[in-house]
C-alpha cells in the first residue's frame, strides 16, 4: 500500500524524518538488525542510530522505541525535485 500527500513536502538537507502508520489489526513485517549500517538510497539516507523505531498502543502514536537496529519495512516514496 502507499499513502500519498495531496500536495508535495518540502525536505530540510539534513532533518531527520519519520514514516509510520497505525493499524489495530493484522502483524508487521521485520528484519532484525536491519539498521546495523546506515542505508544509503540517492539523496537519502537511513542512519544506522536511533532508526527502525515503533510504538504500541490502542490509538496513533508517535514511535520512539527502538529494538535490535530492527527494519520495520515502512519505506517512502521520495521524487527531488528542483527548489521552485
Amino acid at each position: 500500500q502507499t499513502a500519498t500527500f495531496s500536495n508535495p513536502v518540502t525536505l530540510t538537507p539534513g532533518a531527520t524524518y519519520t514514516a509510520s502508520y497505525h493499524t489495530n489489526t493484522g502483524r508487521y513485517s521485520q528484519s532484525a538488525n536491519g539498521f546495523a549500517n546506515a542505508v544509503t538510497s540517492g539523496p537519502l539516507t537511513a542512519p544506522s542510530s536511533g532508526n527502525g523505531v515503533y510504538a504500541y498502543g490502542s490509538s496513533s502514536l508517535f514511535p520512539t522505541n527502538t529494538y535490535n537496529q530492527t527494519n520495520y519495512w515502512v519505506d517512502v516514496v521520495f521524487n527531488p525535485s528542483a527548489a521552485a
